[in-house]
Protein backbone atom coordinates (compact mmCIF):
# COMPACT_ATOMS: atom_id res chain seq x y z
CA UNK A 1 0.00 0.00 0.00
CA UNK A 2 1.23 3.48 -0.84
CA UNK A 3 1.39 5.77 2.16
CA UNK A 4 2.55 9.28 2.71
CA UNK A 5 6.11 9.52 3.93
CA UNK A 6 7.11 12.22 6.37
CA UNK A 7 10.80 13.00 6.72
CA UNK A 8 12.18 13.14 10.27
CA UNK A 9 15.40 14.94 11.08
CA UNK A 10 17.66 14.74 14.13
CA UNK A 11 19.54 17.67 15.58
CA UNK A 12 22.22 17.33 18.21
CA UNK A 13 23.52 20.89 18.17
CA UNK A 14 24.32 22.51 21.51
CA UNK A 15 21.08 24.54 21.57
CA UNK A 16 18.87 21.50 20.92
CA UNK A 17 20.77 19.35 23.43
CA UNK A 18 20.34 22.08 26.05
CA UNK A 19 16.58 22.34 25.39
CA UNK A 20 16.12 18.56 25.55
CA UNK A 21 18.14 17.69 28.68
CA UNK A 22 21.08 16.39 26.66
CA UNK A 23 18.92 14.31 24.30
CA UNK A 24 18.94 14.56 20.52
CA UNK A 25 15.96 16.54 19.19
CA UNK A 26 13.80 15.11 16.40
CA UNK A 27 11.83 17.27 13.98
CA UNK A 28 9.30 16.30 11.32
CA UNK A 29 6.52 17.96 9.38
CA UNK A 30 2.93 17.21 10.25
CA UNK A 31 1.36 14.50 8.14
CA UNK A 32 -1.28 15.75 5.72
CA UNK A 33 -4.80 15.24 6.98
CA UNK A 34 -7.12 13.02 4.99
CA UNK A 35 -9.54 14.91 2.74
CA UNK A 36 -12.40 12.52 3.36
CA UNK A 37 -13.36 10.49 6.43
CA UNK A 38 -11.70 7.04 6.62
CA UNK A 39 -9.76 7.70 3.41
CA UNK A 40 -6.13 7.73 2.33
CA UNK A 41 -6.79 10.68 0.02
CA UNK A 42 -4.58 13.64 0.82
CA UNK A 43 -4.69 16.94 -1.08
CA UNK A 44 -1.44 16.04 -2.86
CA UNK A 45 -2.64 12.58 -3.89
CA UNK A 46 -5.97 13.86 -5.21
CA UNK A 47 -4.22 16.70 -7.04
CA UNK A 48 -2.03 14.13 -8.79
CA UNK A 49 -5.01 11.97 -9.79
CA UNK A 50 -7.00 14.96 -11.10
CA UNK A 51 -3.96 16.38 -12.93
CA UNK A 52 -3.35 13.07 -14.68
CA UNK A 53 -7.02 12.69 -15.58
CA UNK A 54 -7.87 16.19 -16.82
CA UNK A 55 -4.57 17.78 -17.86
CA UNK A 56 -2.70 14.75 -19.18
CA UNK A 57 -5.85 12.93 -20.32
CA UNK A 58 -5.00 9.70 -18.50
CA UNK A 59 -8.19 7.81 -17.62
CA UNK A 60 -8.50 6.41 -14.11
CA UNK A 61 -8.29 2.80 -15.30
CA UNK A 62 -4.87 3.57 -16.85
CA UNK A 63 -3.70 5.38 -13.72
CA UNK A 64 -4.52 2.22 -11.77
CA UNK A 65 -1.74 0.35 -13.55
CA UNK A 66 0.80 2.83 -12.21
CA UNK A 67 -0.63 2.75 -8.70
CA UNK A 68 -0.59 -1.06 -8.73
CA UNK A 69 3.07 -1.04 -9.86
CA UNK A 70 3.82 1.14 -6.82
CA UNK A 71 2.16 -1.49 -4.63
CA UNK A 72 -1.10 0.32 -3.93
CA UNK A 73 -4.06 -1.97 -4.59
CA UNK A 74 -6.75 0.66 -5.13
CA UNK A 75 -9.82 0.27 -7.35
CA UNK A 76 -11.13 2.61 -10.02
CA UNK A 77 -14.38 3.28 -8.16
CA UNK A 78 -12.40 4.63 -5.18
CA UNK A 79 -10.47 7.05 -7.39
CA UNK A 80 -13.69 8.12 -9.13
CA UNK A 81 -15.40 8.72 -5.78
CA UNK A 82 -12.45 10.87 -4.64
CA UNK A 83 -12.61 12.97 -7.80
CA UNK A 84 -16.34 13.56 -7.25
CA UNK A 85 -15.91 14.31 -3.54
CA UNK A 86 -13.02 16.65 -4.31
CA UNK A 87 -15.18 18.52 -6.82
CA UNK A 88 -17.90 18.82 -4.17
CA UNK A 89 -15.39 20.43 -1.79
CA UNK A 90 -14.59 23.02 -4.47
CA UNK A 91 -18.24 23.74 -5.38
CA UNK A 92 -18.34 27.19 -3.74
CA UNK A 93 -15.16 28.24 -5.60
CA UNK A 94 -16.60 26.88 -8.86
CA UNK A 95 -19.84 28.83 -8.34
CA UNK A 96 -17.91 32.02 -7.49
CA UNK A 97 -15.84 31.68 -10.68
CA UNK A 98 -19.05 31.43 -12.73
CA UNK A 99 -20.56 34.44 -10.94
CA UNK A 100 -17.43 36.52 -11.60
CA UNK A 101 -17.35 35.49 -15.27
CA UNK A 102 -20.94 36.64 -15.75
CA UNK A 103 -19.89 40.10 -14.51
CA UNK A 104 -17.27 40.52 -17.24
CA UNK A 105 -18.12 42.82 -20.18
CA UNK A 106 -17.20 40.20 -22.79
CA UNK A 107 -17.39 36.41 -22.81
CA UNK A 108 -16.60 33.66 -25.24
CA UNK A 109 -18.58 30.45 -25.13
CA UNK A 110 -19.07 27.19 -26.90
CA UNK A 111 -20.38 23.72 -26.30
CA UNK A 112 -19.19 20.38 -27.54
CA UNK A 113 -20.66 16.91 -27.63
CA UNK A 114 -19.61 14.43 -24.96
CA UNK A 115 -20.74 10.87 -24.47
CA UNK A 116 -21.47 9.77 -20.93
CA UNK A 117 -21.79 6.06 -20.29
CA UNK A 118 -24.35 4.82 -17.78
CA UNK A 119 -26.04 8.19 -17.35
CA UNK A 120 -29.41 7.76 -15.63
CA UNK A 121 -32.30 8.16 -18.05
CA UNK A 122 -30.15 8.25 -21.19
CA UNK A 123 -28.93 5.64 -23.62
CA UNK A 124 -25.13 5.15 -23.85
CA UNK A 125 -25.28 6.43 -27.44
CA UNK A 126 -27.07 9.66 -26.46
CA UNK A 127 -25.18 12.92 -26.66
CA UNK A 128 -24.67 15.37 -23.81
CA UNK A 129 -22.91 18.73 -23.87
CA UNK A 130 -19.85 20.23 -22.20
CA UNK A 131 -20.27 23.99 -22.22
CA UNK A 132 -17.34 26.35 -21.80
CA UNK A 133 -17.33 30.02 -20.89
CA UNK A 134 -14.16 32.06 -20.85
CA UNK A 135 -12.91 35.59 -20.71
CA UNK A 136 -11.60 37.10 -23.90
CA UNK A 137 -7.88 36.77 -24.49
CA UNK A 138 -7.16 40.46 -23.73
CA UNK A 139 -9.06 40.44 -20.43
CA UNK A 140 -6.73 41.16 -17.50
CA UNK A 141 -8.58 38.56 -15.37
CA UNK A 142 -8.37 35.25 -17.21
CA UNK A 143 -10.87 32.53 -16.32
CA UNK A 144 -12.35 29.43 -17.93
CA UNK A 145 -15.51 27.71 -16.69
CA UNK A 146 -16.70 24.26 -17.81
CA UNK A 147 -20.26 23.12 -17.23
CA UNK A 148 -21.83 19.78 -18.10
CA UNK A 149 -25.41 19.78 -19.34
CA UNK A 150 -27.52 16.90 -20.55
CA UNK A 151 -28.51 18.78 -23.71
CA UNK A 152 -28.05 21.87 -25.88
CA UNK A 153 -31.44 23.35 -25.05
CA UNK A 154 -32.39 26.97 -24.39
CA UNK A 155 -32.96 25.99 -20.76
CA UNK A 156 -29.34 24.82 -20.49
CA UNK A 157 -28.05 28.01 -22.10
CA UNK A 158 -30.17 30.19 -19.80
CA UNK A 159 -28.83 28.36 -16.75
CA UNK A 160 -25.33 29.37 -17.81
CA UNK A 161 -25.87 32.84 -19.29
CA UNK A 162 -29.11 33.98 -17.62
CA UNK A 163 -27.71 37.00 -15.74
CA UNK A 164 -25.01 37.94 -18.28
CA UNK A 165 -25.53 41.44 -19.74
CA UNK A 166 -22.31 41.88 -21.74
CA UNK A 167 -21.33 40.90 -25.25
Amino acid sequence: MVGEYVETYACDCADCLAKNNGQTAFFSAEKSASLFPHSLATPTLLENIVYQKYVLGTPLYRQLKDWHRFGWNVCESTLAAWVIQGADKLRSLYDLLHKKLLQRPYLQGDETVVKVLREPGKKPTAESQMWVQRTIQKDKLQAIYYAYRRDRSEKSARSLYGSFTGV
